[in-house]
């Protein structure tokens, strides 16, 4: 259904704007603010999480509105909100109802709308996950979509015979800006996963008969360590994305045999990926390089010296605005590690941290070693906040860096005090 929207949006000049289906009620009410979408396409609730529930609160015109007929006070420009999932709900259309409604448009109002959209019209404004600040709307035209999606297809000498396997979520650019133009401007095939499961991913990526793997480090080692792998010999897996250290990549295409796996670099302002290595390139290149630039893109190599200027006049800056950096030795054991950002939030004097995923499990240890050095004693809970830690390398240094006491709306409910936000910053 996702795909389905999208791709009807974008043949009629519409922009697909993706919200994160981890969204909190509050990042829900921030986006629909900032976007400020004419229709919302949704479901009710997905692995436990309410989107219907939440919006009915943020807009309550919805329940007294017919569908279609919006009208809110807190989102102007918002005229429908429709549910993928059957069921009547108060001013909602469900997804058959409106495409009931096809047969009202007539053939020639829908070939001027198509014919009106040109390459540089907007196709996506996809937000960042905001990791270190609220989540950044990126902007991608139609032209650098395609063009960029089928020149990281060539790299991995797609066909239309390949078929690829997608379990991330189709709101990040990996998703809608790089794994679907790279496959669909070569003719291949979409097998997705609604959600990542590692013995529902064995029998897909087998029974499917899947040639290319888009997925990340933790997903390869859960295929890897899976009661089920070994009965599946994923004999069709060829090529793929992803990206990490390069044991991390090695581990990748021996979970799931893509001996061919490429690595890469980007962001989502270069349209997924603006350098990616070649699928015929040596093992070793693959492992320890991200290739070459894409066509079309423009690298700039920093100057070390003025960097440096940088990162001390930022330093400068924040003493001067109050807020306290520690900086530590990095750990031997592991050079270059860079610490992910959203590792808990301090209270008082107890610093909570954050769910880690698996494969980075082991960084706690070096967590709770630094804080409790500086005298916090530490709790790990499952679950991820909104104050958010970093530590990143600077020389031969790593900088740990917080800041002061905000007050999020939804503390209350928790009945926490406020706490102190922990920032970081990526090198």
């Amino acid at each position: 259904e996702w795909l389905v929207a999208a791709f009807a949006a974008s043949k009629v000049g519409a922009i697909t704007v993706g919200i994160s289906t981890f969204s909190t009620p509050r990042e829900i009410a921030w986006i629909l603010d900032h976007c400020r979408p004419a229709v919302l396409v949704t479901i009710e609730a997905f692995r436990g999480r309410s989107y219907l529930t939440p919006l009915y609160e943020l807009c309550p015109e919805l329940a007294r509105s017919a569908p279609g007929a919006l009208r809110s006070d807190s989102f102007p420009e918002l005229r429908a909100v429709v549910c993928v999932d059957p069921g009547r709900h108060d001013g909602v259309y469900w997804l058959g109802d409106l495409t009931g409604r096809a047969a009202d448009v007539g053939e020639t109002a829908l070939a001027a709308a198509q014919a009106a959209v040109a390459p540089t019209d907007l196709c996506y404004i996809l937000y960042t996950s905001g990791s270190t600040a609220t989540p950044k709307g990126v902007s991608l035209a139609h032209y650098g979509v395609i063009e960029n999606g089928f020149n990281i297809g060539e790299r991995q000498h797609l066909t239309d015979a390949d078929r690829l396997w997608m379990a991330v979520p189709l709101f990040w650019s990996f998703g809608s800006a790089n794994a679907l133009p790279a496959i669909m401007t070569h003719g291949g095939s979409i097998v997705l996963q609604e959600s990542f499961e590692p013995g529902e991913a064995l029998a897909l990526l087998d029974g499917e008969r899947c040639s290319v793997y888009y997925g990340m480090a933790n997903m390869a080692r859960a295929i890897l360590e899976h009661p089920d792998r070994p009965r599946h010999r994923l004999a069709a897996m060829r090529t793929g994305l992803t990206i990490g250290l390069p044991e991390d990549i090695r581990m990748t295409m021996e979970a799931v045999g893509a001996r061919e796996l490429c690595n890469v670099y980007g962001s989502t302002e270069t349209y997924g990926n603006c350098a990616v290595t070649d699928a015929n390139d040596s093992l070793e290149l693959r492992l320890h390089t991200q290739g070459l630039p894409l066509p079309g893109m423009d690298f700039r190599v920093v100057d070390p010296e003025k960097a440096k200027l940088q990162w001390k006049n930022l330093h400068d800056l924040l003493l001067s605005l109050g807020v306290v950096i520690h900086i530590i030795p990095p750990d031997p054991n592991a050079p270059g590690l860079v610490y992910p950002a959203n590792a808990g939030v301090l209270l008082g004097n107890q610093f909570i941290l954050s769910n880690l995923i698996p494969t980075r499990a082991n960084e706690r240890v070096i967590y709770e070693s630094f804080l409790k050095k500086l005298g916090y004693s530490t709790v790990s809970i499952k679950s991820r906040f909104e104050g958010e830690a970093d530590f990143f390398p600077v020389g031969d240094r790593y900088i740990f860096t917080y800041g002061g006491v905000m007050t999020q709306k939804f503390v209350p409910k928790f009945n926490l005090p406020p706490w102190t936000r922990i920032y970081g910053f990526r090198s």
